[in-house]
């Protein structure tokens, strides 16, 4: 597995999923923590990183 650029820094270490790769997923349509987790595999350690991740994907609390 490639590692981020530094201007591309992770959002989900367990996942080693970055902001980028987390963006194309809601610019293909990716509307859920979910949802995001069975494309990329953000949020399936630790959950940490979840209100990152919807705050990412434009989820209102």
């Amino acid at each position: 597995m490639t590692q981020p650029e530094p201007e591309d820094p992770l959002v989900c270490i367990c996942g080693h999923v970055s902001e980028t790769k987390v963006l194309q997923a809601r610019d293909r349509g990716i509307r859920s923590v979910n949802e995001l987790r069975k494309e990329t595999g953000a949020n399936s350690g630790c959950g940490d990183c979840r209100w990152d991740l919807e705050d990412l994907l434009g989820i209102s609390p």
